[in-house]
């Protein structure tokens, strides 16, 4: 491959403001025999086969090597469906520790 770099952003569903983003490279591999999608597919639909492919079909797949990953926050959640009306709501990046045992 050329020029493996990659970023993939992958937004929440519930608040358009918060999003991961991942980069770094990616290393793409044949799929022999689909293999891996075969797997997948079994995994996420308890089917065996998948009969849905033309003749001759190919894949890949594609390992993503993360080199930066980030959580950021739009606006500074001045827009955030999740802080907007809960003045306690944790922030994004931090991280909450558990209640002492008694």
């Amino acid at each position: 491959m050329k020029n493996p770099t990659i970023s993939l952003c992958l937004l929440c569903d519930e608040d358009f403001t918060r999003y991961i983003e991942i980069r770094g490279h990616a290393v793409l591999e044949d799929d022999l025999n689909s293999r891996f999608f075969l797997a997948m597919w079994k995994r996420l639909t308890d089917l065996d086969s998948f009969d849905f492919d033309p003749p001759g079909a190919e894949r890949v797949t594609i390992t993503v090597i993360a080199e930066q990953v980030s959580t950021p926050l739009l606006y500074g959640g001045k827009m955030s469906a999740n802080t907007q009306h809960k003045p306690n709501a944790i922030a994004p990046n931090t991280h909450q520790a558990p209640p002492p045992t008694p």
